[in-house]
């Protein structure tokens, strides 16, 4: 894509920061709220961004500009379908913060979660010892007393690769390793007895589904279209290519069996994730584990799986 014009500043700040993100994980991330959201945190235009993460639309990009992203449990922040919409994108993609802390974050929780009933997941916010009456002032009273609430013991597992066949880059391998032993420390500093354990790729054996969530979902948000009148040509020539470009491919290739298939291994994927929280009381993993690759994008063969 070419540059901005460069009598803005601020663009041409987000142009390059969009090209460090790009040439590291071959995408731009969040795709229904675009690239420039993490970017524009990250230069300080805005205090924080809503973004959509599904297999890491948030974390990744957040990682790669130095910000803070969060992927919340489903339900937490309402997220009401358009009509005639697909809920949460087949139920895989939440929304979230962009910050450039962790109270900051915590702010923007206590302000939008909560119950709203248009959203079929919607969970009421209950106040507990797991889920605080304000994120904030939970955040605040960590800092300012500089302890955590202590576990008696904790099952700490630490994943550095996700999914088999795709190499961890070797630097941030090291840097992943000394985080396990911080936090170890940490928690035992606290009083907790840690048990600490690798996880594999294997032991999680996540299925891959990306190709044909996109597929399915792309296919819902096509008819969607069609109703509204939108893909006859002089209304399709206005909206973002990047949408546009795949209607031939999901007229192609669209089938009620593939749609089954994205909703099975929804399920299995679903399923493994529990598995292993009933293994652990903390999952360590790093954002981003791949070897950079150029801004043209991965080599087939290393081309990333959806993860969620």
């Amino acid at each position: 894509l070419p540059p901005p014009r460069m009598t803005r500043p601020h663009a041409c700040v987000l142009y390059m920061l969009r090209v460090c993100c790009m040439c590291a994980c071959g995408y731009w991330g969040g795709y229904s709220h675009r690239w420039w959201t993490r970017q524009a945190v990250a230069a300080r235009m805005v205090p924080w961004a809503t973004s959509s993460d599904g297999g890491g639309s948030i974390r990744i990009p957040a990682s790669l500009v130095g910000c803070f992203g969060v992927k919340p449990t489903r339900g937490l922040i309402p997220m009401p379908p358009a009509r005639g919409g697909v809920q949460s994108w087949l139920r895989v993609s939440v929304v979230g913060p962009t910050t450039r802390c962790v109270r900051d974050a915590a702010i923007y929780l206590d302000v939008t979660a909560g119950y709203d009933g248009r959203d079929a997941d919607s969970i009421v916010r209950t106040p507990s010892s797991l889920v605080p009456k304000s994120y904030e002032a939970a955040i605040a009273r960590a800092l300012s007393q500089n302890v955590l609430a202590p576990m008696r013991t904790a099952v700490v597992r630490f994943a550095a690769e996700l999914l088999p066949g795709i190499p961890v880059q070797p630097d941030l391998r090291v840097c992943f390793d000394a985080c396990a032993e911080r936090i170890r420390t940490l928690l035992g500093e606290l009083g907790t007895t840690v048990h600490k354990r690798e996880l594999s790729a294997e032991d999680i054996s996540l299925p891959a589904f990306g190709d044909e969530w996109t597929l399915a979902v792309g296919a819902y948000r096509l008819a969607r279209f069609d109703r509204q009148g939108l893909t006859r040509p002089e209304h399709a020539a206005q909206l973002d290519r990047s949408i546009t470009a795949l209607w031939p491919s999901i007229r192609r290739n669209f089938s009620i069996d593939a749609t089954g298939e994205v909703f099975a291994k929804i399920a299995a994927n679903n399923e493994s994730l529990a598995n292993v929280f009933r293994q652990c009381d903390l999952l360590v993993t790093p954002s981003l584990g791949l070897e950079a690759y150029p801004a043209r994008g991965p080599p087939v063969q290393c081309a990333p799986r959806c993860v969620c």
